[in-house]
């Protein structure tokens, strides 16, 4: 703008900041939410409300899953580090080092309000397709757990549709296991 209007960067800063009274704002990212969406989010959480309206919230078994990386969070706009200019370590001491494929473990968790699942580590390379989701989760770990901790009340699976969970097969499986819920 200032090559535009011929005038210093300074100027139109001060100019937007104080005449115009706005601030450049970053944008952000965020989700597109059609009318769709919208409906199916609205639905659930008037699910959501009937189940703690009838003390059912506490019957609410949620479940996610996550990679989970040995390298250092780095955050480019904000994390600074002070040292003396001209510093022969300086461009050491600034550099953050990434590598291409660090150390990780997946992670699998379920959790209700009164417990939660043990942990399920999955090695390194095997894929969390709908077959391993329902002989390694499903059936070893959730099943189980949940006959023992809820015995024959009524209980909600709450969990996020990763491609395992909403495949038909699973659902399918999710009747057999859990007919009641």
């Amino acid at each position: 703008m200032g090559k535009e209007f011929k005038c210093s960067e300074a100027s139109i800063r001060r100019i937007v900041n104080n005449d115009l009274n706005c601030y450049p704002y970053k944008l952000q990212e965020g989700h597109l939410l059609t009318d769709k969406i919208k409906a199916s989010r609205l639905q659930r959480c008037k699910k959501l409300l009937r189940l703690a309206a009838a003390e059912r919230h506490r019957n609410v078994l949620f479940s996610d899953e996550k990679v989970l990386t040995i390298e250092r969070a780095h955050n480019h706009q904000n994390e600074r580090k002070l040292l003396p200019k001209g510093s022969l370590r300086s461009k050491q001491e600034r550099t953050v080092s990434k590598s291409h494929f660090p150390a990780s473990v997946f992670v699998w968790g379920g959790i209700c309000a009164t417990r939660k699942i043990p942990l399920v580590f999955v090695e390194k390379g095997v894929k969390i397709d709908q077959k391993y989701y329902q002989d390694n989760i499903l059936k070893v770990v959730v099943n189980p757990w949940t006959r023992a901790h809820f015995g024959e009340n009524l209980w909600t699976f709450q969990q996020d549709w990763a491609p395992a969970h909403g495949a038909k097969a699973t659902m399918q499986l999710y009747e057999r296991l859990f007919p009641a819920n």
